[in-house]
């Protein structure tokens, strides 16, 4: 994390249904988010990415600002 934010990356939204959310996370081979999906099948599914970190959000939780 320290890395990106010396970079100043610029931070990407991007929503996904369930099933697809599951499949980026079988290909990265990440069994700890794998297993937080299990209780978001209902939710809305949001990943950020900044750079080559990715991460998973249930419900929009922060804004980004302009």
């Amino acid at each position: 994390m320290q890395e990106l934010i010396k970079k100043s990356s610029e931070y990407q939204r991007v929503e996904m249904d369930w099933n697809d959310a599951v499949e980026y996370f079988k290909e990265v081979g990440d069994e700890y988010k794998l297993e937080l999906l299990e209780g978001l099948k209902n939710d809305e599914i949001t990943f950020y990415k900044q750079g080559k970190f990715t991460d998973l959000c249930a419900a929009l939780t922060f804004r980004i600002p302009d």
